[in-house]
């Protein structure tokens, strides 16, 4: 099994509604994933559209905030009051959770 994520870009598609919003890549035919949307009932407050778009616009970007961040954390790692510090060992354990690594 491969640790590799479909590459980027990632789309929030609102035309594609399932139970939520789609987040889709041109390549693939079926959603990579659902942010789903709940109407609110006496057990639970709800996940309202606006809130499912927006956490399916996050899960979207997800591929270029993982390149960015591995981008910056190796420029930075030439800096000494970064290496070490707690900004670098979030950066790095956020990576590798991200790559499945952690």
């Amino acid at each position: 099994m491969s640790n590799e994520h479909t590459p980027g870009p990632w789309y929030a598609d609102p035309g594609r509604r399932v139970t939520g919003f789609a987040v889709t890549h041109e390549g693939e035919p079926n959603p990579l994933a659902i942010s789903l949307r709940k109407p609110a009932n006496s057990y639970s407050k709800g996940i309202s559209d606006a809130k499912a778009l927006a956490n399916a616009r996050l899960i979207a970007a997800a591929p270029d905030l993982l390149e960015q961040l591995e981008e910056t954390h190796a420029a930075l790692c030439f800096t000494p009051d970064y290496i070490g510090s707690a900004r670098y060992n979030k950066n790095a354990d956020a990576i590798l959770k991200a790559r499945g690594t952690a």
